[in-house]
């Protein structure tokens, strides 16, 4: 009896073993699912649209980008007087001796202009 519950507990491992150890042999699918935004989808959807819309989308489209345009020929401007204005500021400042606090802002108000620039660059 005893040999007997032994041999059932050794099976019932190996049989657990077993279970544990099978992978799927599902193969993945040869075609990966298509994105909502595929060029090809834009383009079907375009050739579905009336004239009508997309001639006014084209017209927005237009005018984004010249309020981007408009809006870097702005801000150019700004950036190259503030950039001005920190080489001057580091050229009339001896470092070695101290570290103006003024910088500091001028430097991160440069940076800010400069991050709006590139988000608007990205945009045309």
């Amino acid at each position: 009896m005893r040999q007997y519950s032994a041999n059932l507990v050794v099976l019932a491992l190996l049989a657990s073993f077993g279970l544990l150890a099978q992978t799927s042999h599902r193969q993945p699918d040869p075609k990966p699912p298509r994105r909502p935004n595929d060029t090809f989808d834009q383009l079907e959807k375009q050739q579905k649209e009336s004239p009508k819309e997309q001639a006014a989308q084209q017209a927005a489209a237009r005018q984004q980008r010249s309020a981007n345009l408009a809006e870097l020929k702005r801000e150019l401007p700004r950036l190259i007087e503030l950039a001005q204005e920190l080489e001057n500021g580091l050229n009339v400042t001896d470092l070695e001796t101290a570290l103006p606090a003024d910088l500091e802002p001028q430097a991160k108000e440069l940076e800010q202009v400069a991050r709006q620039i590139h988000k608007h660059t990205r945009n045309l």
